[in-house]
């Protein structure tokens, strides 16, 4: 997991730091983090990733009053662009909690109390990811937290699975019927043998192929093409 850290108190920005690391080590889950004492260096790397709509971070740890930069301002130029990556403010100052809603943060921690509000605040983040995202350890060894939505397809192969997005494709040592129990059954489908894909996020079925919303193509059976086409009416009978 990818954290950055914004703050510009190096004793805040030590705690902040240890804290978040001894939380994450608990739940036996690797952290590795990017610390900036200027919210506008932090900004100015994000703008460095062209079209981003979401930072290469899982989380950001964000003071507000920082000496050369606001964290709310930085924080609602990131959301211009990202509108989903976690967000949890660590400052002194209690009185701009209710900013925070504003740019749809997660939390709030006053530094003041920060030795029980920052646990909390990290332990509401991590059920939020449980509910929404997979922790995926990737075969290289690092961490990987992926928002089940963003999952297009998943297939086997001789050394595990791939996990596919949008943007990238994930290749990981769990084999596939350890990351299908980890999916909604009633969002994928087979398409091919030992090849899933998300159901909303195909366009068009053809002969052969499954033609999926970022481009990419899939091959499907002849055995599971009707499969597939039900799985896809039954999602449009869903929705209308």
């Amino acid at each position: 997991m990818k954290i950055a850290i914004c703050e510009d108190e190096k004793v805040y920005m030590d705690i902040v730091k240890r804290m978040t690391r001894e939380f994450f080590l608990k739940k036996e889950i690797d952290v590795s983090f990017d610390m900036y004492t200027d919210g506008r260096i932090f900004i100015e790397r994000m703008n460095t990733e062209s079209n981003y709509e979401k930072t290469s971070y899982d989380l950001i740890l964000m003071d507000i009053q920082m000496k050369h930069s606001d964290g709310m301002e930085i924080a609602t130029k990131l959301r211009e662009k990202d509108k989903e990556t976690p967000i949890i403010f660590v400052t002194g100052l209690e009185d701009r909690a209710v900013e925070g809603f504003r740019v749809d943060a997660l939390d709030y921690v006053v530094k003041q109390k920060i030795d029980t509000e920052l646990y909390a605040a990290l332990e509401r983040f991590y059920k939020k990811v449980r509910q929404e995202s997979l922790m995926l350890t990737l075969r290289d060894g690092e961490e990987a937290v992926l928002k089940i939505k963003d999952i297009i397809a998943v297939e086997s192969d001789s050394r595990g699975s791939k996990v596919k997005t949008a943007k990238a494709c994930y290749e990981i040592s769990a084999p596939l019927r350890v990351m299908m129990d980890k999916l909604p059954e009633d969002e994928y489908t087979e398409c091919h043998k030992g090849v899933y894909v998300r159901i909303c996020e195909i366009e068009r079925i053809g002969k052969d192929i499954v033609f999926m919303s970022d481009g990419s193509e899939l091959p499907v059976s002849r055995r599971k093409r009707s499969d597939v086409m039900n799985a896809v009416i039954s999602i449009i009978h869903k929705e209308v």
